[in-house]
């Protein structure tokens, strides 16, 4: 399985928000990504898909598990 590692920049493809990979959960059928962001003075976090974002920093997506 490959995934964007912690520490991705993104943009939100809705609202166009700055964030950055602080997390990555896989569930069943999906990885969800915590990402954090900065706003109004406070640091804010939210999960999202990665049908949500697009990368900003160009990162690619690494390999995960045990071979």
């Amino acid at each position: 399985m490959k995934v964007y590692p912690c520490g991705t920049r993104l943009t939100t493809k809705i609202g166009n928000v700055d964030g950055l990979v602080t997390g990555i959960k896989i569930e069943f059928k999906a990885v969800i990504y915590l990402v954090q962001y900065f706003t109004n003075d406070c640091f804010k976090a939210w999960e999202i898909s990665e049908e949500e974002f697009v990368v900003s920093d160009g990162t690619k997506k690494k390999a995960i598990g045990f071979k």
